[in-house]
C-alpha cells in the first residue's frame, strides 16, 4: 500500500517534497465533476483499501450526503467538517457482532447481553446547576441564579434544597437506567476516592455491605459470569462489487418516482424528460428558470451539457400561453397528499382559484390510461379534504396535448 510505504516519510519531508520523490502528479481538483469523485480518485491514488475500511467508506458517504444536501464546494465541505462532520461517527448495525457505546439517555429502552459502565466517578455538581427564581412585587421580578453553597444560609434556602433534591434524583435515575440494560452481566468501575460522585455517594458504600467475594484488586464481585448460547444467525457470504462504468461506475440518475421506475425505460430521450420535469417542479414562474437551472447544476442533479438543451426546452414551453397559466401566484408546486392510510401522493401542481381547484401533472411519451387514474385519484383527495370543486388538467409537454378531466 502507498500510504504505508510512504509513512516514514511524512514527518521528514513536506507534501510536495514527498510527491516529487514518489512520482505523483494529482490532477487538479477543477477536473472533476464534483468532490466525491476527487475524493475517490484520492482513494485510488493512494491505494487505500476501501473495500474493508468501513471508516474510509462512512467518510466517502458522508460527502454524498453533503453534496446531496449542500454543494459540491470543497470548502464549504471543509468547513462543515471542521465544524460538525469530525464529530460523525459510524453507527453499528443491530446485530453486528461488536461492542456498541453509547450513552446512558440512548441506552434508555433497549436491553443488552452484557452491559459495561465504566467513569462511574463523575463528579456531582450542583453548582453548575441554574434555577430560575420568581420574585414578584420586587423592582427584579424573576432572575437566573447558580446554585452554590453559599445559597444555602439565604432566604433562597428552600430553592436550593429543592433544586439539590431533584439533581440527586436525576443522578439516581441515569444509575437505574444503566443497571437495568443488562440481561447477563452488568460490569462497573469507578474510583471511589473521587468525591461527591455516584461512587463515593452511593455505589462504594453498597457493595461494602454486600457478602460478595472479593478480588486482590480491591474489586468485588456476586454471580456467576456465563453467557447463555446465543442464536447464531448465518451471515450472507460476501462478495465483491466491481464495475467498469465511466464516473466511477455510477449510473445515470433518473429523478422520476420510485414507484414508476423502469429500467427498459431508462433512455437518453426519457431521462432527459425526467431532468425537465425536475427543472420544472423547482420553479414558479419563468423568471426562476435560469437560477433553478445554476442551482441543480451546482448540486450535480444535471449536467453541464443538459443546460441549454434544457432551458431551450422549457422557454419553448412557456411560448403556449395554456402552460405559462399553470404557473401563477396561486400555484403550488408538488405539495405531498396523504391519504387515510398514510400513502403519501404528490401532484405536480395544484392551483388554487377563487371558484375551484386544479390539479395539474405533466407528462412526457404516449398518452396512457394509467396518467388519467393517477389524476383522477387526486381530484378524489382534494374533495375530501373539503374542496368541492375541483379538476384536473394532463399537460404532454412532447406535444402541448391537454386533457381535461
Amino acid at each position: 500500500m502507498l500510504i504505508e510505504k510512504l509513512r516514514p516519510q511524512l514527518t521528514k519531508l513536506t507534501i510536495e517534497e514527498i510527491f516529487v520523490s514518489e512520482n505523483i502528479a494529482l490532477k487538479n481538483y477543477a477536473s472533476f465533476d464534483n468532490l466525491y469523485e476527487y475524493v475517490f480518485y484520492l482513494v485510488n491514488t493512494f491505494e487505500l483499501d476501501l473495500l474493508f475500511n468501513p471508516y474510509l467508506q462512512f467518510f466517502l458517504e458522508e460527502i454524498h450526503l453533503f453534496e446531496k444536501r449542500n454543494n459540491s464546494n470543497i470548502r464549504d465541505f471543509m468547513d462543515w467538517f471542521n465544524t460538525k462532520g469530525a464529530q460523525r461517527s459510524i453507527v453499528s448495525p443491530e446485530g453486528a457482532n461488536a461492542v456498541q457505546v453509547m450513552t446512558i439517555f440512548k441506552a434508555k429502552g433497549l436491553e443488552f447481553p452484557v452491559v459495561i459502565c465504566p467513569f462511574f466517578d463523575w463528579k456531582l455538581e450542583l453548582h453548575k446547576q441554574i434555577s430560575w427564581v420568581e420574585n414578584a412585587g420586587s423592582d427584579l421580578p424573576a432572575y437566573f441564579i447558580n446554585m452554590t453553597k453559599d445559597i444555602q444560609s439565604t432566604s433562597l434556602n428552600p430553592v436550593f434544597n429543592a433544586e439539590e433534591a431533584k439533581f440527586y434524583l436525576d443522578q439516581l435515575n441515569l444509575l437505574y437506567v444503566a443497571f437495568t440494560r443488562p440481561e447477563v452481566a452488568l460490569f462497573i468501575s469507578a474510583n471511589p476516592k473521587v468525591s461527591p460522585s455516584p461512587a463515593s455517594l452511593w455505589l462504594n458504600g453498597f457493595f461494602k455491605s454486600q457478602n460478595w467475594n472479593a478480588l486482590a484488586s480491591g474489586a468485588v464481585y456476586n454471580g456467576e459470569f456465563e453467557m447463555p448460547e446465543l442464536e447464531q444467525k448465518k451471515m450472507a457470504p460476501g462478495f465483491v462489487i466491481e464495475n467498469d462504468f465511466p464516473k466511477l461506475g455510477r449510473p445515470q440518475m433518473s429523478f422520476k418516482s420510485a414507484e414508476n421506475w423502469n429500467v427498459d425505460e431508462l433512455d437518453e430521450k426519457r431521462l432527459f424528460g425526467s431532468k425537465v420535469h425536475l427543472i420544472l417542479s423547482r420553479i414558479k414562474t419563468a423568471a426562476d428558470l435560469k437560477i433553478e437551472l445554476d442551482r441543480c447544476l451546482h448540486k450535480g442533479l444535471i449536467e453541464d451539457s443538459d443546460v441549454d438543451l434544457i432551458q431551450s426546452e422549457i422557454e419553448k414551453l412557456f411560448q403556449d400561453s395554456k402552460f405559462a397559466a399553470y404557473f401563477s401566484a396561486n400555484a403550488m408546486n408538488e405539495k405531498v397528499i396523504i391519504n387515510t392510510s398514510g400513502k403519501k401522493f404528490i401532484p405536480d401542481k395544484l392551483i388554487f382559484n377563487s371558484d375551484e381547484v386544479i390539479v395539474v401533472d405533466f407528462k412526457t411519451g404516449q398518452q396512457s390510461p394509467k396518467h388519467i387514474e393517477q389524476v383522477l385519484e387526486y381530484v378524489g383527495l382534494l374533495k375530501d379534504m373539503g374542496n368541492s370543486a375541483v379538476r384536473g388538467e394532463i399537460y404532454y409537454t412532447e406535444n402541448g396535448e391537454v386533457i381535461s378531466i
